[in-house]
């Protein structure tokens, strides 16, 4: 052999062992990782702490993936993968519904903890897991569709076959949210499967679809949203709402807050009590924000008496042009603001421009009185006001 070969085969050599190598630390990174996820979450994990967990430097880990979060991108999208995967081969179309069913459970069960936790970190995900993520939603509901009208039996309109789908794969959802403990023996979809079964059943076979669509589709809007206070555990929340493009368009648009900014003025808020601050959610999934405070200068609302303004953004973008905003307001107006009685007008000053936002707030009953430029925004104000009796009369 002359030199030339043998140097260039020991270079082949070394290269390999590199590769190898290479990939048995991205390969530890990701497993590591993962299990970190599990325990604690999408939000709670750093560079830091991965970087410990798999006895390596943050440059290596930096070497392998970009960004922490190309890393936790790699790994949800793994999964997202796995599991269409899963039940594509596992759940098959021209299956009787029972078997259908028992096996999407099977695979359900086995993603479970995964799944849990991306519904849970869902607000904080990017744009792109949140679209991966949808788009896992409608390939399994549309293994459910077809399934549905494969099968003999009762036929189904098309309408009533998506109304059920989507009753029930939110439930499913719901379910995953509320998982609390995440361990190898702990499933909540195992330990309520005779309910998943017999919903599933209710919903697809036993009732009448014109009392499904009444209770999935147009629910009261007294009972549909639940609203709590705003805690110290919700700041990186806000934080993540205020900077998406959909909020910041029409939500202190020219300032850039830091994390510490909003810490430091919600604390403030909390603190002094003047404004009620709350987060709003839909089936325990936080999805926006809302303020209601008592106003002194009513000159541009052009009314005399009592009044409390309201603010409010929807911040989880899944959630936007579903045509909820009316009935957040309703619901939030009745419980927080005409609960007290010396109020006589609940107020709002959305931006002109905001189209959306004022077509909301005129079907939730609100009447435009002005249209003035504010100085405290600096943006022209479309002011708009609802009386007390207004609101019980439209009860």
């Amino acid at each position: 052999m002359y030199y030339t070969d043998y140097i260039v085969s020991e270079w082949v050599v070394i290269i390999g062992i590199r590769d190898e190598s290479k990939e048995k630390t991205r390969k530890l990174l990701l497993d590591k990782t993962a299990l970190l996820l599990n325990k604690k979450g999408f939000l709670m994990v750093s560079s830091k702490e991965i970087s410990r967990e798999c006895n390596l430097s943050q440059g290596t880990l930096f070497l392998h993936f970009k960004t922490k979060e190309n890393l936790l991108s790699t790994i949800l999208n793994d999964n997202i993968s796995h599991f269409e995967k899963e039940l594509i081969k596992r759940c098959k179309i021209k299956d009787n519904k029972d078997v259908f069913l028992r096996s999407y459970i099977d695979v359900l069960i086995e993603h479970e903890s995964f799944l849990s936790r991306a519904y849970k970190d869902l607000p904080y995900l990017n744009e792109n897991l949140r679209k991966n993520i949808v788009s896992l939603e409608t390939m399994t509901k549309n293994l459910f569709f077809d399934n549905i009208r494969q099968n003999p039996g009762r036929k189904l309109s098309i309408v009533d076959s998506f109304i059920s789908i989507d009753a029930f794969i939110s439930q499913i959802q719901k379910n995953l949210v509320e998982k609390e403990i995440y361990s190898e023996f702990n499933s909540i979809i195992r330990q309520r499967r005779g309910k998943i079964i017999k919903l599933y059943r209710t919903l697809f076979e036993w009732l009448c679809f014109s009392l499904i669509f009444s209770v999935f589709s147009t629910e009261s809007w007294i009972n549909m949203f639940k609203f709590r206070n705003v805690t110290q555990n919700d700041f990186k929340l806000l934080y993540f709402w205020l900077n998406t493009p959909h909020v910041k368009r029409f939500w202190d648009p020219n300032e850039n807050f830091s994390f510490e900014d909003i810490s430091s003025k919600y604390t403030k808020r909390i603190n002094e009590g003047k404004i009620g601050i709350y987060i709003f959610s839909i089936d325990n999934l936080d999805i926006g924000f809302i303020q209601t405070y008592f106003l002194d200068d009513l000159s541009s609302f052009k009314i005399k008496g009592t009044a409390k303004g309201i603010d409010l953004y929807i911040g989880d973008e899944k959630f936007i042009y579903k045509g909820y905003g009316k009935d957040i307001i309703r619901q939030f107006i009745h419980k927080y603001v005409f609960c007290d009685k010396s109020v006589d007008f609940v107020v709002i000053d959305p931006e002109e421009k905001n189209i959306g936002a004022i077509k909301a707030y005129k079907k939730a009953g609100f009447e435009h009185v002005n249209t003035a430029f504010n100085n405290y925004e600096k943006v022209i104000s479309y002011y708009m006001v609802m009386s007390r009796d207004k609101f019980f009369c439209n009860y």
